[in-house]
Formats: structure tokens, sequence, C-alpha cells
């Protein structure tokens, strides 16, 4: 006798199983959706639709009416199964028990889930009406396919083409859910924008229609400010600027521009060039130049010329792990610098020194959210083998400071953690620390009186190796006139030792630094800052104390 299952016999199973049909986010584990073995057969109170199972035929094209007499699990080659094998004994376990509706349907959700858990979410399985006379049941397992380009919403500073050219999946291909996913996050690393994907059926059969819908913000801004500190009687101003195109050619990518200058110094300006380009898989490469040539004259004769040129390329990955908030980051790059100091006295030359840099750099870092507060930590290494070109060698260095050399090492360990201290503070501390294996240069000495370490003043305290703790206890904001105004206190200590090469002075320098700060927005785009606090510091046997007061002032438009 002919057994057929029709549409009719299967009314009491979904006519369409399709897992995530409206969205691309993972499915839950494969083990956590699988029946069990003996849930593949038919169940107690279940109507037996055949006394055995014989064979099971995934299929790409619905069987027809012809009855088949196949036997075991048979996948059609055309479906490129991923995990095929372990997929084909999954199924085995239902063969030789007697299947009702009820058991195909799990069936049915065993192979949606499979094809889920490996990547495609949008896969069509059903159960085409067919003759099962023999034994014998097929599965139409039909990936779905892109229907058409996908639509763009929302794009207004950005080019729709963009958008759909970061999408690598083509109108008829199958559509992979990683591949997606990686796609989207590629177009989420702009920072100008947020993009999201929705997904529906298409027009035809076994087929999705993407919609890329994303928020974006101007990918464009401009910065002018200035900064006026006191220290020592000495007031000094520095100007600032900087310019951001956040989808420079109309690739998505950004170049930034920055520019300080001493408006005392025509000569004194110093110029930063950065350009990101974003890749897949959470991973960016930037490329940097710098260069300035201040010239200064002191004593009524001398003029001192200092030139530096920096280029820069830095390959940066980052991984998002389980924990939720918690990332690592990891960094390598090649760094070259020339550095040319030039003395002349009345017009004349005097002496010339130049000192090239090229080291390789990478770095780790780790950031997470805790239940109160953040946490991040990680090290900075930097490696330069020397002898790299005429003015990379141990001769070169020991004119520009006696004792160094073009081989050497630095080791920079950093934490900062961020929690609340009380109902209304918090409390932020950092350390920094740098150890090398030799004399260094100026430019790759550790500065104890920085932005990165003591906050206050412009004395100089610096070494080869060195170590820095910040201290931060921000204060309830309050608003005078309009203002919005964030205040904090600061409390920083820096020490800084050079390296053993018979020259100079082995005593540490010390810096100490207590004060209060406050930032705010007065207006929108317009930010300023004030710092002020005593200074203490001890540099070459010398020991002195000072007020120091730092204010700026930035606008951006």
């Amino acid at each position: 006798m002919q057994k057929t299952m029709t549409a009719n016999s299967l009314g009491r199973l979904p006519a369409l199983l399709l897992a995530a049909a409206m969205a691309v986010g993972p499915a839950a584990p494969l083990s956590a959706q699988q029946a069990a073995p003996n849930q593949l057969s038919a169940l107690a109170g279940e109507e037996a639709l055949l006394p055995v199972l014989n064979g099971l035929r995934l299929v790409a094209v619905a069987p027809g009416n012809a009855a088949s007499r196949q036997r075991g699990v048979e996948i059609a080659p055309r479906l490129e199964t991923p995990a095929e094998a372990q997929l084909a004994a999954r199924l085995q376990q239902a063969l030789g028990q007697p299947a009702s509706l009820e058991s195909l349907g799990r069936l049915v959700d065993l192979v949606r889930a499979h094809f889920r858990d490996a990547g495609y979410p949008f896969t069509l399985v059903t159960l085409p009406e067919q003759d099962i006379t023999h034994g014998t049941v097929a599965i139409l397992v039909q990936p779905s396919r892109l229907a058409q380009a996908p639509a763009v919403d929302g794009a207004r500073y950005f080019e729709v083409e963009s958008y759909r050219r970061a999408i690598r999946v083509q109108p008829g291909q199958t559509i992979n859910a990683e591949t997606l996913e990686a796609d989207v996050a590629l177009l989420n690393a702009n920072p100008y924008r947020e993009v999201r994907l929705v997904s529906g059926p298409g027009a035809e059969p076994a087929t999705t229609q993407l919609t890329l819908v994303t928020q974006e913000e101007r990918p464009y801004a401009f910065t002018l400010g200035f900064s006026t500190d006191v220290f020592q009687g000495e007031a000094s101003t520095n100007l600032n600027g900087s310019a951001v195109f956040g989808n420079f050619l109309g690739r998505g990518d950004v170049l930034r521009y920055d520019l300080g200058a001493d408006p005392d110094n025509a000569s004194s300006m110093a110029h930063t060039l950065s350009y990101t380009h974003f890749l897949r898989g959470n991973r960016r490469l930037e490329a940097t130049a710098y260069y300035t040539r201040p010239e200064n004259a002191f004593a009524g004769l001398f003029l001192q010329v200092q030139t530096t040129a920096r280029l820069g390329l830095t390959y940066h990955a980052r991984r998002d792990l389980d924990r939720q908030g918690e990332q690592q980051d990891w960094y390598l790059g090649l760094e070259a610098a020339s550095e040319d100091y030039e003395l002349y006295f009345g017009g004349t030359p005097v002496s010339n020194s130049t000192v090239d840099l090229v080291y390789l750099k990478a770095g780790w870092s780790r950031a997470l959210q805790l239940e109160k507060g953040q946490r991040s930590y990680g090290v900075d290494l930097l490696l330069s083998p020397g002898g790299l070109t005429a003015n990379n060698a141990d001769d070169r260095f020991d004119e520009a400071r006696s004792g160094a050399s073009a081989s050497y090492a630095i080791v920079k360990p950093w934490y900062s953690q961020t929690r609340p201290f009380g109902e209304k503070l918090s409390w932020s501390l950092s350390l920094r620390a740098q150890l090398a294996s030799g004399a260094l240069v100026q430019s790759q000495q550790f500065n104890a009186i920085s932005g990165n370490a003591v906050r206050l003043g412009g004395a100089s305290v610096s070494g080869d190796h060195g170590l820095a703790v910040q201290n931060t206890v921000s204060l309830p904001s309050f608003s005078i006139g309009g203002f919005s105004l964030s205040p904090y206190l600061m409390g920083d200590m820096a020490i800084a030792a050079y390296a053993d090469t018979g020259f100079g002075s082995d005593e540490p320098g010390l810096a100490l630094g207590i004060g209060g700060g406050l930032s705010g927005e007065i207006r929108e785009g317009v930010e300023l800052s004030l710092e002020t606090g005593q200074l203490w510091w001890r540099a070459d046997g010398i020991a002195d104390s000072d007020f120091a007061v730092s204010f700026s002032l930035n606008a951006s438009f």
C-alpha cells in the first residue's frame, strides 16, 4: 500500500522551519537544542507513521512522488553540508526505530540547528510532500540566498555603495552568519556610525532580504584651543588645533591632523598626522607621521636647532572575551625617527649631531568592567637592534649621550582602575613604570613630570627608569551660571633614575604634586580645564618647590 506524506498530513508540523529568519544573532549551542537519541523516534502516545524508519535523505530539491528505497543516511553533495559526518552520525540514531510526525519534526529541528550552529541560520528545512512507502523520508534543505543587494536605511554622510561594498555576500549566494557579522563589525569599527542588520524573507522562496540600518554622526570635526602654564614666575602659552576626517576618500578610514605651536616662537611648530584603516576581525592599521624643527636662541649669540621627523606603522588586534565588558588588545609596529641637533654661534655652525632611532614596538592590554568600576592593565615593549643605518650606530648615540647605545630594550608596564568612593565620589588610580636595558637618548627617557606622571609644573625630572603613581578623586559636579563643572583632586608622585654609565648623577630624581582642578563644557563644543597645585621636585642633587597653574580652553566645530 502506498503511503504518502502530504501537506495535510503534516498539519501538526510547521510548514516552514527557518531558524533566525529575522535576525543574525548566534544560536544557542547545539547540545542545548538537539533532542536526546531516544527522542528521535516515536515516543509513547505518538501515532506511528512508519513502523521502522529505514532511510533519511537530505535533499536540495523536492523528491517528487517516486518512493525511495535508499537505506541509511544520504546527504546530497550539492548542499555542501558543514560537519557532514557529525550530522550523519546524529541522524543515524533515528534509523531502525518507529517514526511519528512528531519525531520527524524533531529530526527537522536537529538539521535546522546543525546548519544554524555552523553559521547558516537562514537555512530552510522542511518535510516536503513525498511517498514514504518503503520507509525512507526526505528532508528538504534549502540554504537561503541573498535576494538582492542589501538596502541601506539612514545613510547621510557615508555613501550607500560604501555600505554595500562591505557586505561580501552577493545576490544569489548563500548567506553565512559569521561572514555577515564580520562585515557589519567592520562597518561599526568607524566611530562615526552605528550599523545594525535587519533581515526578512525575500520575494522568491528560500531567499532573504537584508537591510543595513545606520545611525551616523558628522564624520569630520575641527578643534582650536590654547593652554597657558604658569610656573616659577613665568607664563608659557601653546596653541593647538586639529582636523579629523572620519570618512577619508569615501573609504570609511579616519585621517587626523594635529598642530601645536608656540606663539612666541614662530619656528616652534609640531605637526602630527595619523591615518587609520579598519580591517575585519576587530583589527586595524595605523600610520603616523610627526615633524618639528624649533629654533631656540640663548645667551645672545647661540642658536640651537632641533629637528625631529618620525614615521610609524602599527597593527592592532582586539579580542572581545566571553566575560561581559572584557577586551584584550594586541599591537605590533615599527617606528623610525631621525633626530638632528645643530648649534650655531653668531650664525656659524659649531656642532651637528644626528641620531636615527629604528625600533620594533609591541604591546598587550586587558580591560574589564567590574561590578563597581573599571580596571585595565597591560605592557608595552620597545626593542631597538641598532646598526640599521649609519646614524643608528653606537658612536652616534654616545655623541648624543655618553654611554648610550643604539641597541636597547624598554619595558613599560601599566595599571589603572576607577571605582566609586563613597556615595558621590569616585577614585582613579594609575600606575606606570619604565625599565630600560641601558642608557637612553633624551627622547626615550622617562619624564617624571608629564601628563602620564606628575601633572603639575614644568620642571625637568627624567631618567632611563621610572615609576609614576597618579591619584584622582572626582567630586560631585555643580553648575554656575549655566556652566556645568566637574571638580577633582590630584595627588601624584614619580621617581626617575638613570642607568649607571659613570657619567652624571646617580641620585634618582623625585617629583610630588598635590592639587586640584576643574573641567567642564561652558557651552556646546567649548571645554575648559583649570589645574593648580604645589610641586616638589629633586633632580641632579637640587631640591625645590613651586606653585603651578595650568589653564586650557578648546572649541570644537
